[in-house]
């Protein structure tokens, strides 16, 4: 379990790899995917420099959940424009981060895990998702669906964020329990991890082509 755990924490790298390879034949879409993969590269590196020194380096986890949730909203703005009224994005993901602030401001300090705001943030990402796909359904298009990088960052964030809804929202109360217990719960995570970054993967290497 522990090498499913540090593959997870690495496999980040075949994300940023494709990023930097392809960094000159982007689209809009992959272009903002190119700064989440970014941000959470450096939010993963300074993760483990201050594990190796232990370094209380949870704060990590009250400032990039509302990076993420900024730049995926972004995505799906343009995605959803047709399927929601213009302002529901705007005002689903604002509420998540004034939330967060006041979660990390008085409810749960920096230094602890905030799985008030992460789970929060994963429930209107999935909101997203699954609305995502019912405006495919609605309104199919004529590209080939699997040469769409929406399609598969779609993909990512919902088998992701609802695989790991129930582990963010009762992190902090599995402390007391055993290491093994908690130790299962994290390596799932880790796996859905690696499939989050395959997909993301995927989606910075397809080209749209009709």
């Amino acid at each position: 379990m522990k090498d499913i755990i540090t593959i997870a924490s690495y496999f980040f790298l075949v994300p940023l790899g494709i990023s930097v390879l392809y960094r000159h034949n982007l689209n809009a879409e992959q272009k903002i995917l190119r700064w989440v993969i970014y941000i959470s590269s450096g939010t993963q590196l300074i993760f483990r420099t201050l594990w190796h020194f232990e370094i209380n380096n949870l704060p990590l986890f009250h400032i990039y959940p509302l990076i993420e949730l900024t730049l995926l909203s972004i995505l799906y703005q343009k995605a959803l424009k047709s399927f929601f009224p213009v302002r529901t994005v705007p005002v689903l993901s604002g509420t998540v981060l004034i939330f967060s602030l006041i979660n990390s401001l008085f409810i749960q300090s920096i230094f602890i895990f905030n799985s008030n705001a992460i789970t929060l943030e994963s429930g209107v990402l999935i909101i997203y998702s699954i609305s995502y796909f019912i405006r495919l359904l609605k309104d199919p298009p004529v590209e080939y669906l699997d040469r769409k990088p929406m399609f598969w960052i779609n993909c990512a964030v919902l088998i992701y964020f609802s695989g790991s809804f129930m582990i963010f929202m009762y992190s902090n109360y599995m402390l007391p329990k055993p290491k093994e217990v908690q130790m299962v719960l994290w390596s799932i995570h880790a796996v859905l991890n690696i499939v989050m970054y395959l997909l993301y993967s995927i989606a910075l290497w397809v080209r749209e082509r009709n």
